[in-house]
């Protein structure tokens, strides 16, 4: 509902043999929502296309290491619109995003 607090967790962990180093964190959302607060050191580095952006750069990730994150958001949307949220890991030069991402659709503001 408009209002409502929304507060979830993005897990990273690094699967590889190696130490991942310099990439970027990225959590975007749309207009829907609100930023208030997060665990992880986000900064608001872009706003277009209906959407808000959120990064932070992390220098080091060693083989096995999980990083979690938390984010809590205000719904301040209209009934019917729709709630939208991904978050993905890429390397600071890579812009194939894709391939290090997760998206939530198909969450649509309720009325009370």
């Amino acid at each position: 509902m408009n209002g409502d607090t929304i507060t979830y967790q993005i897990v990273m962990q690094n699967v590889g043999n190696t130490t991942a180093t310099d990439f970027r964190f990225l959590d975007g959302f749309n207009f829907s929502m609100d930023y208030v607060s997060d665990t992880c050191g986000f900064g608001l580095f872009n706003q277009q296309a209906g959407w808000k952006y959120y990064d932070v750069r992390v220098a080091s990730l060693a083989p096995r290491e999980v990083s979690i994150c938390t984010i809590e958001l205000t719904i301040n949307g209209q009934v019917g619109d729709e709630v939208r949220n991904y978050a993905t890991v890429a390397e600071t030069d890579d812009f194939k995003w894709d391939n290090n991402r997760s998206d939530l659709r198909g969450v649509f503001i309720e009325a009370p």
